[in-house]
């Protein structure tokens, strides 16, 4: 009973947490601040918007590595009770005895993937940014098939239809339905675009994890907290280098001015500590639910903090309600939970069995057409033999 009740807390954790993740990255989009410019003679002032997507991965990176706290606060408890005799049967200290270059690679697909998606969100709403993530079992399927050398059954590839189905609607209804204006559809779609590019750097990352980290003997939260760190290191020695790269007169991402965005607006100093932690929990609930519950576990929790974010985006007046998005959300999750393998069971289990049936009902069929085939020989056999003493018996009598 304390075991279920620990899963419900964890799960309902990781809804809250992710679902503040992306609420608070949408929040900080949305806040402005006054700047004003002066040509000497004349002051004019503007509002301006939130527009740095390096600087949120920066951060992101910064939540990622607190997980490395919570990966030593379990080593120190794990010795603690080693010293008090504490310990359960099969219980193992968490180490980091693998190479750490290893990291590198899934920390550079996780700096690419974020950034496009903090770009992304910046043209789309935070529900249909929410909804096109799902596009990842897609790619990873996909990329799972054609590097992993895994076998998908008949399941599998209905779940990738209804997510791309699901994927299809999402982006027809934001687009047609979502504004009138021609330049803001088109920006629409540059967020799509970005948002679902991002996904196959996802898929890339996780195809990495498992490839070169998986032969590894590491604790998850380990895991995340090491690409953090080097997250974190690149991109720090990268955003500098941004500041002084210039497109159409502007930084490409000036910190400096994002920094701003902290000291004008108390909404900002509240979204990027809530991003930041959000970010931390998020990823030791995941784990947690990985390690404890199942990977199918996470993967469908995690899909129902959609109905958290747009839920919150309708009641804050983010978005319109559409019912071909909500129509585009059904076919999402259901694609991703037959995907999982969450349901419906039965009807897999019908076709697993129909299937399986088949070899079986042609032997029968093929036992069948054999004692067939012996009826009419010894038939046939008898009948010859028949005429063959009627033949001789009328020579006889002849």
């Amino acid at each position: 009973m304390k075991s279920a009740y620990w899963g419900m807390i964890l799960a309902l954790s990781m809804v809250v947490t992710g679902s503040v993740n992306i609420i608070m990255a949408k929040l900080q989009n949305n806040t402005t601040i006054t700047k004003c410019t002066s040509n000497g003679t004349h002051t004019s002032c503007e509002e301006d918007s939130f527009n740095h997507p390096g600087v949120q991965t920066w951060y992101m990176f910064i939540g990622e590595t607190l997980c490395l706290g919570v990966f030593f606060i379990s080593k120190y408890l794990y010795r603690r009770r080693e010293r008090l005799g504490l310990l359960k049967e099969g219980e193992v200290e968490p180490k980091l005895t693998n190479p750490w270059h290893i990291f590198l690679y899934p920390a550079l697909c996780d700096i690419t993937a974020t950034t496009l998606m903090n770009i992304g969100l910046l043209f789309t709403a935070a529900s249909v940014y929410q909804m096109l993530r799902g596009a990842s079992v897609l790619f990873t399927a996909l990329f799972s098939v054609l590097f992993l050398r895994r076998r998908l059954r008949i399941h599998h590839y209905i779940g990738l239809y209804l997510v791309v189905t699901g994927i299809t609607i999402v982006g027809v209804a934001s687009v047609v339905f979502g504004d009138d204006n021609n330049e803001s559809s088109s920006n629409m779609v540059l967020g799509i675009v970005l948002v679902i590019a991002a996904q196959v750097v996802v898929a890339t990352q996780f195809i990495v994890e498992e490839k070169f980290i998986g032969k590894y003997s590491v604790p998850p939260i380990a895991v995340v907290g090491s690409e953090g760190i080097f997250g974190l290191v690149i991109v720090s020695c990268i955003l500098p280098a941004l500041q002084y790269i210039n497109i159409s007169g502007k930084p490409i991402e000036d910190t400096r001015d994002a920094f701003k965005y902290l000291e004008e607006s108390w909404v900002m100093d509240a979204a990027v500590p809530g991003y930041i932690f959000s970010i931390a929990f998020f990823n030791f609930c995941g784990v947690s639910i990985t390690k404890f519950l199942s990977a199918t576990h996470r993967s469908t929790i995690d899909s129902c903090r959609t109905v958290v974010v747009w839920v919150f985006s309708l009641i804050v007046g983010w978005e319109d309600f559409l019912w071909l998005q909500l129509i585009g959300f059904f076919f999402l999750v259901s694609g991703t939970f037959m995907y999982n393998e969450v349901y419906p069971l039965p009807f897999m289990n019908f076709w697993r069995n129909l299937f399986s049936c088949f070899p079986s009902c042609f032997a029968h069929l093929d036992e069948q057409d054999e004692e067939k085939s012996k009826l009419l020989v010894n038939s046939e056999d008898n009948y010859n033999n028949g005429k063959l003493e009627i033949k001789q018996t009328s020579n006889s009598a002849y």
